[in-house]
């Protein structure tokens, strides 16, 4: 593609066609910078429009991706593709522009009642906008044209998830797993409603595959994970995932906190205050802090100490009304 570009270098085709190789390769600015040039040669090339729009939405930049689809789709208006992502681009970007997404979504189903990214999109901007039942009705249309979509089955979970319904939920991730079996964010959807149905132990195996397909130190699940230990008492295991959180991040007052915690629970009173005063160090008003290392204070006999942290605790509480439980109460 280089070699044509040098010989006819006002050929649109060929930098399209270059953008493209450099877009499989996902060099996507090399790719913009080449569809930019089709453009500037040819400015109702609607497949640089469209492909460019792709390679902005890689790289994050979502409202040049939706303006670029916004020309492909007035180059091409009954573009099933176009409007699709045009929709798909609004419904990232959310705020006023989900009215927006929801008409492009509408329109493609106007034009091809079949397409089921369509229906998983408007699924998607429906259950933005807390109206579950449109959000499930639009999911499973998708999944019954394409019952082989993990991503349609794991959509619909989460919407049964924002509406209370834990145990269908868990029925779709179910599904979603053996669809895609290697893909982090289901398990680690199924282990928040898990968590939520007090299931800890299947949790905690939900947080393990997504620590092992998932990318490296990912402080989230093991933070979640540690918080499952904690609730069924496994408190070395829960220490030793708050300790990895620590490792990659030591300001994570969180992770430090709930560390203290577990180590409370096993009487390591010392390693719990060293926590707590550093969590203090980050967050010097933080009641809980001052609460539960007045607790390993008063559990060691250091009284004065354990005084002083209670009334500390309370004065905050008292200030910024809290009148919550202590976490170790």
């Amino acid at each position: 593609f280089s070699k044509a570009i040098e010989l006819e270098p006002k050929k649109a085709d060929f930098y399209h066609n270059r953008g493209f190789a450099f877009r499989k390769k996902k060099e996507y600015q090399k790719a913009i910078d080449d569809y930019s040039s089709a453009i500037d040669i040819n400015s109702s090339h609607f497949k640089a429009f469209y492909n460019r729009a792709f390679c902005w939405d890689k790289l994050g930049r979502l409202d040049d991706a939706e303006r670029d689809y916004v020309r492909a789709v007035e180059l091409q208006s009954n573009n099933i593709s176009a409007l699709h992502h045009l929709g798909t681009i609004r419904e990232k970007i959310g705020g006023e522009k989900l009215s927006l997404a929801l008409e492009n979504f509408n329109r493609v189903l106007e034009l091809n009642p079949k397409y089921s990214p369509s229906y998983n999109g408007r699924g998607l901007v429906w259950d933005r906008f807390f109206n579950f039942e449109e959000a499930i009705a639009d999911f499973s249309a998708a999944i019954e044209l394409d019952d082989a979509n993990a991503v349609y089955w794991h959509n619909r979970a989460c919407c049964y998830r924002n509406m209370g319904l834990l145990d269908e939920a868990v029925d779709d991730f179910n599904r979603a797993v053996e669809l895609d079996p290697r893909n982090p964010i289901i398990y680690s959807n199924r282990g928040l409603v898990r968590r939520k149905q007090e299931n800890f132990a299947d949790a905690i195996e939900d947080y393990s595959l997504e620590l092992e397909f998932g990318p490296e130190r990912n402080i989230k699940a093991l933070n979640n994970r540690a918080y499952c230990f904690a609730k069924i008492g496994q408190f070395e295991q829960a220490i030793d995932d708050y300790s990895r959180v620590v490792e990659v991040d030591r300001g994570n007052v969180h992770a430090l906190h709930n560390r203290g915690i577990s180590f409370e629970r096993i009487g390591e009173y010392r390693a719990a205050i060293e926590d707590f005063t550093e969590v203090l160090a980050n967050d010097p008003e933080n009641a809980n802090a001052y609460f539960n290392r007045g607790c390993c204070y008063d559990s060691i006999g250091e009284l004065d100490l354990a005084i002083s942290d209670y009334s500390i605790a309370l004065e905050l509480d008292m200030k910024n009304g809290n009148d919550e439980e202590h976490s170790t109460k």
